[in-house]
């Protein structure tokens, strides 16, 4: 599970158009992951035509959002990676 998420842009796919910094790109706020590396390509490749892009561009709340899960997580035996495209 891969938890994907947007930012820097108005997630239209969520009746946003308002800039957001940290949204889900699945579009569902609950439950931001996705099963395994294909679907995550897949759900980029149908909502980022959904997100009007805006500025500014703020990295700290997906930043946090991130810290915020590893914390829950907190499963020492694992090792995660962040990914900023």
């Amino acid at each position: 599970m891969y938890p994907f998420y947007g930012f820097g842009g108005a997630p239209t796919c969520m009746g946003s158009n308002e800039v957001s910094h940290c949204f889900p790109l699945n579009g569902q706020r609950l439950s931001p992951e996705i099963a395994g590396i294909d679907n995550v390509i897949k759900t980029y490749k149908q909502n980022s035509g959904k997100v009007k892009l805006l500025g500014p561009t703020l990295f700290a709340p997906v930043l946090r959002q991130v810290k915020d899960l590893v914390n829950k997580e907190n499963n020492k035996k694992m090792y995660y990676i962040l990914l900023i495209l």
